[in-house]
């Protein structure tokens, strides 16, 4: 049975049990879907993807039928998005924002892969702060976000138009972003985790400063992510709750 036919059960008794799914941590896929729904044959880019379900920005999505990339450079999740997503181009690897493929040192959290990176300076703010030190570190292939895009993105989606771009990579979320702006790559909605920043301390931010630059607002805010939308995409969006937001 494929796992949309699964999901569909699932949610069809989620309804009748006034229970409603999120896969993601703090329910940011509630927000993408009210923006993306109706909206057919979408692409995303997922950058820190890690589970291919739990936890995920983008399996709500890709559960309505849309694919993309995952990327994440932790290897046991490649047979889990085989299986699970198979639709979606999983990549195996970590990204970097230079312009050459190179190989750079992971810090691997086994009980709790969410918190693995790349980013040192990450490491030290989760052993000050939680007391949790990495179980492994390891060198492991970087790609670059050109051989991404011109390697990867560019066979499965020619145009380049994105719909949604997640990015969750513990420290390094800002210098890829820079990176795929510099590709002249624009996303309609970017989700991006923005580490120590709140509603209220949100325009201090620099991922804040660069994405209002480049003509982003800011639509919603979680416990960890920020989430951005360019407001010229808005009468594309066939979702009924758009009109709330078109005058």
């Amino acid at each position: 049975m494929k796992i949309e036919l699964i999901y569909r059960i699932f949610k069809k008794f989620c309804s009748i049990s006034g229970i409603s799914p999120s896969f993601s941590s703090d329910g940011e896929d509630y927000i993408i879907s009210k923006y993306f729904m109706k909206f057919e044959g979408g692409v995303y880019i997922d950058i820190g993807a890690n589970h291919p379900v739990k936890h995920s920005n983008t399996f709500q999505l890709y559960l309505t039928g849309w694919s993309g990339l995952c990327v994440d450079p932790i290897p046991i999740f490649r047979r889990s998005y085989k299986y699970l997503r198979p639709r979606d181009t999983f990549v195996n690897a970590g990204l970097t924002s230079k312009n050459h493929d190179h190989r750079l040192q992971f810090y691997y959290y086994r009980d709790y892969p969410d918190n693995s990176t790349f980013d040192p300076r990450r490491v030290e703010a989760l052993k000050a702060k939680f007391g949790r030190e990495p179980s492994s570190t390891q060198d492991v292939k970087a790609i670059s976000v050109d051989y991404l895009i011109d390697g990867y993105l560019k066979n499965i989606k020619p145009d380049l138009d994105i719909q949604f771009l997640n990015l969750d990579t513990e420290g390094l979320e800002l210098e890829i972003i820079l990176a795929f702006f510099h590709k002249k790559i624009f996303p309609w909605m970017i989700c991006v985790e923005d580490l120590g920043t709140s509603i209220y301390n949100l325009h201090s931010s620099d991922i804040h400063e660069v994405m209002s630059k480049n003509g982003y607002e800011i639509i919603a805010k979680t416990f960890l992510s920020s989430i951005y939308f360019r407001n010229e995409m808005l009468p594309k969006l066939p979702s009924p709750f758009i009109k709330e937001l078109l005058t």
